[in-house]
C-alpha cells in the first residue's frame, strides 16, 4: 500500500540518519529520527504495517533506535514502545522459512497487487529483508 511504502521510505531513511549515530557528535538527530520512531510505532499499531519487506525495515530501526548498545538515538527520549518491537519480531519469526539445511531467511510477498519490479526479483527483496532482520537481532 501507500502508506507501507511510506512507512518503508521512513525506516530506510532513518536508518541511514542513525549511521552518523552518535547523538553527542549529532544532536540535530534525535529530534528527526525519535519523530520518525514515533511515526512508525504509530503504523505498526494502527495495523498498517502488514508487509514483510516494511516490518523488516521498521523493526530495524525500531531496535536500532530504542536498543541500549546500538546507536540508541531515542532511548532516553520516552517514545521506544518495547512492545512494538516484540510485536515485530513475533509477526517476522512466525514468517521465517527454515531451509533443508535448517538456514533460515524471509520471503517476499509477491502479491499480484505489487509493483512489477517487486513480483519480478523477489530473491533480491527477500535477502534484503532477512539482512534487516539479521542485523536487528545482531544489535540486540
Amino acid at each position: 500500500s501507500v502508506q507501507e511504502r511510506g512507512v518503508s521510505m521512513t525506516a530506510y531513511t532513518s536508518n541511514s540518519m542513525m549511521e552518523c549515530c552518535s547523538a553527542d557528535d549529532n544532536p540535530g538527530l534525535v529530534g528527526p529520527v525519535c519523530k520518525a520512531v514515533r511515526y512508525m510505532q504509530d503504523e505498526v499499531r494502527a495495523g498498517r504495517v502488514t508487509r514483510p519487506y516494511a516490518q523488516a525495515i521498521v523493526y530495524l530501526v525500531l531496535v536500532k533506535a530504542c536498543n541500549y548498545s546500538s546507536c540508541g538515538l531515542c532511548r532516553t527520549e520516552g517514545v521506544c514502545d518495547f512492545a512494538i518491537i516484540a510485536k515485530l519480531r513475533k509477526d517476522l519469526f512466525e514468517r521465517v522459512v527454515i531451509g533443508d539445511d535448517g538456514s533460515m531467511h524471509w520471503e517476499a510477498d509477491t502479491n499480484v497487487g505489487q509493483a512489477y519490479w517487486y513480483r519480478r526479483k523477489p530473491q533480491a527483496i527477500s535477502v534484503e529483508m532477512t539482512s534487516y532482520v539479521v542485523e536487528a537481532c545482531l544489535v540486540v
